[in-house]
């Protein structure tokens, strides 16, 4: 049981690092270039934005089955 929940762990760290690599390189992509909003910026912008959401759901779903954090709309 201990096992598994350190391959979970490590699993989250992963995907939270790689969730904040795609955010890194799409903040990257605004800054470096001084963002003409061109067809290909903005593609590029779109698919960094969806990679760290697809990247950041499990942790996140974890996270809050853990009770680690809280829905904000719930009363």
């Amino acid at each position: 049981m201990a096992e598994e929940n350190r391959e979970i762990l490590v699993l989250n760290v992963i995907l939270i690092l790689f969730a904040l690599g795609s955010l890194g390189i799409g903040v990257w992509t605004v800054f470096s270039d001084g963002f003409k909003a061109g067809t290909d910026d903005l593609f590029l912008l779109m698919v960094c934005l969806l990679l760290a959401l697809l990247f950041s759901v499990g942790p996140i779903l974890w996270a809050y089955n853990k009770g680690l954090i809280k829905n904000p709309f719930k009363r």
